[in-house]
């Protein structure tokens, strides 16, 4: 469980030149209010690649990294409609 309602979505990607540019998913665009407002967790799938996050912008978001480096990534962002509401206590009976 998490403190506010969040989507999530995952992918992999290969670096060409060291960069790479991940056009988030219409349908996670809609859900979220993620216009810069979302997390990026990368995770590199070769064990010496370094990667990082070099811009988020509304629709994508840019790695750059170990030129041919494949990275798995991870988006969380809070769902439309939620933004501020945290810990709302719910009946779970």
């Amino acid at each position: 469980e998490a403190p506010d309602s969040r989507f999530e979505d995952f992918g992999t990607v290969k670096l060409g030149g060291g960069r790479a540019t991940v056009t988030l998913d219409a349908v996670f665009r809609e859900a979220t209010a993620s216009s810069r407002d979302y997390h990026v967790f990368l995770t590199p799938q070769d064990q010496t690649a370094n990667v990082t996050v070099e811009s988020r912008r509304a629709g994508s978001f840019t790695i750059f990294g170990d030129a041919d480096a494949t990275v798995a990534y991870n988006i969380v962002a809070i769902r439309r409609g939620d933004v501020g509401v945290r810990f709302t206590l719910k009946d779970l009976h």
